[in-house]
């Protein structure tokens, strides 16, 4: 195939995160994957379709660099440890969305790098264990062909409320649909990620909080449980689901939503460092407004945050809490 046909990428954001339970660098690579399939067949029947996606309205275009020099800026520039392929649109194992000959494509061109991490985003209808084993087939390294990268799997989970999630949301699916597929993720030797969102106009500061908590819990019963089902199993990182807390926050012309009044900095910290102390989860939070050009609402602490997610040290949420910029 012609690597001309490959999505390009819209953009590419360096950050100081966890890789493999360990302190290192993640290349963020937005895919110019055009409009959202599952979105475009959502509104055919007049429903709501993620409303709250800064490209949920994205159009086919031919914006962006070549992805393999976007590899080779990641690779050999940044020197990062970690490759993100994220979405302007849809999932990447939906083939409606990304042909399988091109995904193969893809992902045979990263293990010609150093990375030790590659993540994906789907939604869950689309990871089954043939989808699992043709990526990881592709992801296996030439050094070592019986080893290959850890793969990470992320899901926009978003909200422990089926009913938001489902309606309000768009995305049409339950929390335990979430939980079937990080079941077949785990089974597969990968990590599943749950995007969760907080922001959202629909709860209020307690209401926004307990459904955190209710998520997590939730996913530290997973993990507990499949621990139990295969004694020994040693997860591919320091912990058996990553967290990902996203914030909403409205993108002019994208959203008529409005992010909720409780969502500040503080809010965000105290949150996390609550669920970290209960369930030990590793935690990612997200400071990146995707290109969108909006402001994110983390920005003034956004060093803080970021000294957190390398190392997961509270320490960096509490001075947060306090109102300590640095």
């Amino acid at each position: 195939m012609n690597h001309t046909t490959l999505p390009k990428v819209l953009s590419i954001n360096i950050v100081k995160a966890r890789v493999d339970g360990k302190p290192g660098k993640r290349a963020q690579l937005v895919l110019n994957t055009g409009e959202c399939q599952y979105a475009a067949e959502r509104r055919r029947e007049k429903r709501k379709a993620c409303e709250f996606c800064a490209f949920h309205d994205q159009k086919p275009s031919e914006h962006g660099i070549p992805f393999g020099d976007a590899i080779h800026m990641a690779t050999n520039v940044a020197r990062v440890d970690a490759i993100e392929l994220l979405m302007s649109g849809g999932s990447l194992l939906d083939q409606r969305q990304v042909a399988k000959e091109q995904l193969g494509e893809l992902l045979g061109l990263i293990p010609q790098s150093q990375i030790r991490t590659v993540l994906l985003e789907s939604r869950p209808e689309f990871i089954t264990n043939e989808s699992l084993l043709f990526v990881l087939r592709h992801l296996t390294t030439v050094q070592n062909p019986h080893q290959p990268m850890n793969l990470e799997v992320a899901i926009g989970v978003e909200t422990y409320d089926d009913h938001i999630r489902c309606e309000e949301l768009g995305k049409g699916f339950a929390f335990n649909k979430f939980l079937a597929a990080a079941g077949q993720i785990t089974a597969n030797g990968a990590t599943p990620v749950a995007y969760l969102l907080t922001g959202l106009p629909m709860f209020d500061e307690t209401s926004a909080r307990h459904d955190l908590f209710r998520a997590a819990m939730k996913i530290d019963e997973f993990s507990r449980l499949f621990g139990q089902l295969i004694p020994g199993y040693r997860y591919p990182t320091s912990s058996p689901v990553r967290i990902c807390i996203e914030s909403f926050f409205p993108v002019e012309g994208v959203t008529t939503l409005a992010a909720g009044s409780y969502l500040t900095p503080a809010f965000v910290a105290g949150v996390v460092r609550g669920i970290m102390e209960k369930f030990g989860l590793e935690i990612y939070i997200a400071t990146s407004s995707e290109n969108t050009g909006a402001q994110h609402p983390l920005t003034e602490f956004k060093q803080l945050f970021e000294r957190f997610n390398e190392s997961q040290d509270i320490r960096h949420l509490d001075a947060i809490i306090r109102g300590r910029a640095e």
